[in-house]
């Protein structure tokens, strides 16, 4: 049987491993264009998108032809297009954000291991 202590610490270890898997994103503004809508968005990417009639939109695109941009659910013209921006992951701050995650898991882990250690020497005594 796990000690209460320890489950709490697993927990909130398991959660700090959560919490840093994620990664940190951007959206970056694109040349509402064709071109360099053609040029920088993939298949794959993950838009937002402002329509001319100020529908705000997001989605993964599945396709991308001389008219469109599509994901599952939407299409929208390039003419329908007021502002679109791509998705961009923030390898910078995602590595930030995981060595200070992994520096609390230690922290934590520390404390813990000295508060079983001395629990154990007063139980001892």
């Amino acid at each position: 049987m796990i000690d209460p202590a320890m489950r709490a610490v697993l927990t909130v270890l398991v959660m700090l491993a959560f919490i840093s898997a994620s990664a940190c994103t951007t959206f970056t503004e694109i040349n509402r264009t064709p071109e360099s809508i053609h040029e920088n968005i993939e298949l794959g990417d993950v838009v937002k998108v402002t329509t001319t009639d100020r529908r705000k939109l997001e989605f993964e695109v599945v396709a991308i032809n001389s008219q469109s941009i599509s994901g599952d659910d939407e299409q929208v013209l390039f003419s329908d297009i007021d502002k679109i921006e791509k998705e961009k992951v923030n390898a910078a701050r995602t590595t930030a954000e995981t060595v200070s995650t992994a520096a609390a898991v230690v922290a934590v882990a520390l404390i813990v291991l000295t508060v079983v250690a001395v629990a154990s020497l007063n139980a001892a005594f």
